[in-house]
């Protein structure tokens, strides 16, 4: 018996790669439900809205705006509270949980009611409360059915940064929609782009250092930069006491679309990643990708199909960006070959394949019979 399903998301979060994960994967499944809910865990500060949730059920909890993590526990009532509440009207067959630390307060009410939970792990964060987080983390893993990470990198990281084991754990990679991320062809391609929230992890500081070196080798390239942040100010400091301030474009909150579709190189220097949409948008874009960040784009670049991965530093960030942007022909077979990559890879039919393979293994160990069935 082939049955479509009641499914059930939390979420922590409601921007970010997270985000454009979950949302991707509520698309996904709505031709295997029946009905699918999706609730909110958000701080109180916070003030979002989902019109790109389409025939989902959004449920929103508001909490006080704390940030540390010993400080948790007091939400753990209200969070459970709000997951009694969105499960207390319907029987749901699976949970997806994007909520990270949260998932410990998350899972008891689910678990009650015997619905089997998939934990989605796409965040890495060093908490400075560490043995706090470490309890959070290793009750959720221990108690989820099933733990996604981002990337294989991403496992091998938490559990050597957490000190524990996840034998319940496979890697799903966040989808890319390669149909919407696709190049234009014939259309020109210059300049440099990066894409991201512009705050200290991403090290745009280190960006701009490596795109000083490119500019004086090659004076009329420009650095195009899409994402808001904090550290916009900073930045632009930064641009003008190296003397590139006028071939530094600050984007703001953009579509970056256009911006991959033009680009000649796309460069990436965060501290760390769990799997990196943004690389894998590029590519998608047939844009070749220069990054110096551990985690999904090492796994991503790992190869040198698509791109340079090199070591964090300005010199080794500016040789592959110049190497590229003087090779155009050789930068264009790259970027179709990185295209290829993430399509056969990460593109929503992938993930769509891995995932229902995933979930039918969940509802099989349950003895429903209700499994999914590809179309």
């Amino acid at each position: 018996m082939n049955k479509k399903l009641n499914i059930f998301f939390v979420s922590s979060t409601a921007y970010g790669g997270s985000f454009e994960s979950l949302k991707l994967t509520t698309k996904v499944l709505k031709k295997y439900a029946t009905h699918i809910t999706a609730l909110f865990i958000l701080r109180e500060n916070v003030d979002v809205a989902f019109p790109e949730l389409d025939n989902v059920d959004v449920i929103i909890e508001k909490l006080p705006n704390f940030k540390k993590v010993f400080m948790f526990p007091l939400l753990g009532p209200s969070i459970k509270r709000a997951v009694e509440k969105a499960i207390s009207n319907n029987h749901y067959d699976v949970a997806i949980s994007y909520a990270l630390v949260f998932t410990h307060y998350v899972l008891p009410p689910l678990k009650k009611r015997r619905i089997p939970v998939i934990f989605n792990i796409n965040s890495f964060t060093h908490f400075r409360a560490k043995p706090v987080a470490k309890f959070y983390f290793r009750s959720a893993c221990k108690n989820s059915d099933l733990v996604t990470f981002g990337s294989a990198s991403l496992i091998k990281d938490f559990t050597a940064y957490y000190g524990f084991d996840c034998p319940n754990s496979a890697v799903l990679p966040m989808p890319i929609d390669t149909d919407r991320f696709a190049p234009v062809p014939d259309i020109p391609r210059s300049d440099i782009l990066a894409v991201g929230r512009l705050v200290p992890l991403k090290r745009y500081d280190l960006l701009l250092r490596a795109f000083k070196i490119v500019h004086d080798e090659i004076p009329g390239v420009k650095l195009h930069i899409a994402g808001e942040g904090p550290d916009e100010g900073h930045l632009r400091r930064i641009a003008r006491k190296l003397g590139i301030a006028d071939y530094v474009v600050f984007h703001g909150f953009v579509d970056p679309l256009p911006l991959y579709q033009r680009a000649a190189v796309f460069v990436h220097t965060s501290e760390y990643e769990t799997f990196c949409r943004v690389v894998g948008e590029a590519l998608a874009c047939e844009t070749p990708a220069v990054s110096c960040t551990p985690g999904g784009p090492q796994d991503i670049l790992a190869d040198g199909v698509g791109g340079f991965w090199v070591s964090p530093n300005p010199e080794d960030i500016a040789e592959k960006t110049i190497f590229l942007l003087r090779n155009p022909d050789l930068a264009r077979k790259m970027g179709r070959q990185g295209r290829e990559k993430v399509i056969k890879n990460y593109s929503v039919p992938v993930y769509e394949k891995n995932l229902i393979s995933l979930i039918n293994q969940l509802l099989r160990e349950r003895k429903k019979w209700n499994t999914l069935m590809l179309s």
